[in-house]
Formats: structure tokens, sequence, C-alpha cells
């Protein structure tokens, strides 16, 4: 019993002193501290501490912008109720949007536009994160993709050699009411099973966008 009383009178003690020491501090110090109390306040309010929002890259049509794993150059676009060359006919309420741009490839492994390549999933179209995202016009189905030139078979981009893809996105015949749509180009973020890195098979994932490019669309005759 003495010892706790003892520890309880140590404890008043230290409080009291301590009290005191406040209580005698200068009234600038509490003016003070009173005002940066009253700032970080309205630095909370206003979302100050948020972390800061970054708006995207703006490019055009015929601007490149690269990312860490390719660049893109939108070359041109249309709306069309068909691609002949590829046999592709719109649905009924559908459009195509057909884009056409030059693309390479900035890591030192074949990759696949709209297909896998070497283990390595890019997810450039045909996800529900793409990393080529169009804004403002939501497809209906999925993408086709070929070659501009017209060589048939899947699309793979060797490292360091352009090309020239297309891509056709069926999209709601209300969407060429419009001449313009955007192309967001993101950054992959990129995995490989559960160990980041670690093996050769790869999945790119959509991270932050590098840019967004403002494509003016023609409409097919």
């Amino acid at each position: 019993m003495t010892i706790r009383g003892d520890m309880a009178g140590g404890a008043r003690a230290i409080a009291s002193r301590w009290a005191r020491a406040i209580a005698d501090l200068p009234r600038w110090i509490w003016v003070a501290a009173a005002g940066l109390a009253a700032l970080l306040i309205v630095i909370i309010a206003t979302g100050g501490l948020a972390q800061a929002f970054t708006e995207p890259r703006s490019a055009g049509t015929g601007d490149e912008v690269r990312t860490g794993q390719l660049s893109v150059t939108v070359l041109d676009a249309e709306f069309t109720r068909e691609v002949e060359s590829e046999y592709l006919e719109a649905e009924d309420g559908d459009v195509l949007l057909v884009m056409t741009i030059a693309m390479e490839n900035l890591t030192d492994t074949p990759i696949g536009v709209g297909t896998t390549a070497d283990r390595i999933d890019t997810n450039l179209v045909n996800h529900d994160r793409p990393l080529l995202d169009l804004v403002g016009a939501e497809p209906t189905d999925s993408a086709m993709v070929w070659r501009a030139d017209g060589s048939a078979g899947q699309v793979y981009l060797q490292p360091g050699v352009p090309a020239e893809v297309t891509i056709a996105w069926p999209v709601p015949e209300e969407t060429a009411t419009g001449d313009a749509v955007a192309l967001d180009v993101h950054e992959a973020a990129i995995s490989t099973g559960a160990v980041i890195l670690s093996s050769r098979v790869a999945t790119w994932r959509a991270a932050d966008i590098a840019a967004r490019i403002s494509v003016t669309v023609s409409e097919s005759s």
C-alpha cells in the first residue's frame, strides 16, 4: 500500500509540474500554436493534404506518346459501318470506330496487340482496364486488330521495329454524332505470377495515364 501511494503521489507531482510549466509559457507561444492549429484545419478542409491530382499530358493526331513500354502515335480515325477487307460489319445500333496507330515496342521482348506473345499479356485492348482506353465511347464488343498494310495473322510487335496497326472498336451509333474522341494511353504496371518480375509469364495492367490523345474522326461515305 505504501509503495502504491508513493507512486501515485509521484505521478501527481510530475503532472502538477507539467501543468505549471505549460501555464507559465509566454503568451506568444499560445497565440502561435492556436494560429498553426487553425491553419492546419483550413488546409485539411480544403484538401491541401490530399494527394495532388495530375492532369494527363494532352496530345493530338500525329503526336507521339511514349510510355516505358510503347510508343503510340494516332495517325487517323473514322466511323464506318463496315471494313470490307477484314469482313467486318457493325451490328444494328453500332458503328465501327476504326483507328490507325503507329506503334513501336520499346521493350526487349516481342509483344502482341490484342493477343498474347511469348507469355506476355499486354492488355492493350479487350480488357476491363485496357492500356489503350477510349474516352467518351464505350465499346459494345471486342475490338478487332490487324496490320494497316493488310498482312494476315495476329499482330505482334518486335522490339524496336515500328509498325502501323489498325484497331476497330464497335461503339454505339450515337457516338458518331460527334467528330472527336479521345484515347487514354496508360503506363503499364508489370506483374508476373505472384512475384513481381520473377517469371517469364508477365501481365501488363493499366497504371497512370501517360497522355490523353484527342482524335478528330472522319465519317466514311
